[in-house]
């Protein structure tokens, strides 16, 4: 089995657990608050259709709010 990790995975496991825990970190900020909590993905490919996804099915009322999506490579177009 191999155990090495290349340098696309690590950066891209990396990106999103720094972006979850950004995430995290601001929600419970704003816990005690009605304000909504405004994401931008940029450059999110695959990983960010996943994390977009799961936050869409929260529904209207999450007070989570997509303010901007951006990622230039056609296939990882959302």
């Amino acid at each position: 089995m191999n155990n090495q990790i290349d340098r696309r995975n690590f950066i891209s496991s990396s990106a999103a657990a720094g972006a979850g825990l950004m995430i995290a970190n601001s929600a419970l900020g704003q816990a005690g608050g009605k304000k909504d909590i405004n994401i931008a993905l940029l450059g999110a490919g695959a990983q960010g259709q996943v994390l977009m996804n799961a936050i869409l099915k929260l529904g209207r009322n999450s007070g989570i709010k997509f303010r901007a999506v951006c990622d230039i490579w056609e296939k990882g177009n959302l």
